[in-house]
């Protein structure tokens, strides 16, 4: 009993040690991309599900910013490369991980393999297709890859996105930045009921017309 209890105590604290550095972990963009510069960052091999999700979230919102585009194709690539070989890891243990297939298929298509990217972005639907928080972040890569090349994975996205009041915003102002997606999201949500795909023209109408509220 006391081995298995100092055995506990003893994996406790190896365990810790990674969630605690993950937990305080600097989320400052500028400070990661200079490290960057360097080389690629680092993630803590964290136990927990949560410490995941911030650790592949962080990720996607790096390979998202505006910093990535200013500091230049190379050091986003570093970041994308230490995003990728996370992502890579976690989805060892966690085959299931939406969050970590989407980080997988945008750092996959920053460092130029737009297949692996298309099929790590249709994995990523297909293990959470119906959360509205994931299609978002989705739809938002999709939209850098051609949305027409991932079929009815991201028509399932747009479609949850419009019929949701909180995601619909988002939607509209991936149309309103990029026209020549415009076509593709109209086809794609012709089937959205009424009220829905009312609510989504006229926050499009809105952003066009610079309502910054809508």
């Amino acid at each position: 009993m006391i081995f298995l209890a100092a055995l506990s105590v003893c994996f406790s604290a190896y365990a810790i040690g990674p969630e605690i550095k993950t937990m305080t972990r600097d989320r400052d963009e500028v400070r990661v991309f200079l490290s960057a510069i360097n080389s690629s960052p680092q993630f803590e091999n964290s136990f927990s599900y949560v410490s995941r999700v911030r650790q592949m979230t962080l990720c996607d919102d790096l390979m998202s910013s505006v910093s990535g585009a200013l500091m230049g194709q190379a050091v986003l690539e570093s970041v994308a490369q230490g995003c990728i070989d996370h992502a890579r890891r976690v989805l060892m243990s966690s085959p299931t991980m939406s969050l970590a297939h989407l980080v997988y298929a945008h750092a996959a298509f920053i460092n130029g393999n737009t297949e692996q990217a298309i099929t790590a972005l249709q994995m990523s639907q297909a293990t959470a297709p119906s959360e509205g928080g994931q299609a978002t972040r989705r739809m938002r890569l999709a939209f850098k890859i051609g949305p027409e090349q991932l079929g009815a994975p991201a028509i399932s996205d747009a479609r949850l996105m419009v019929q949701d009041q909180i995601y619909r915003t988002y939607l509209a102002t991936y149309f309103v930045a990029d026209p020549e997606k415009q076509d593709w999201v109209v086809d794609a949500v012709s089937d959205v009921s009424g009220r829905d795909l009312r609510a989504f023209y006229n926050l499009i109408r809105a952003k066009s017309l610079g309502d910054s509220s809508s």
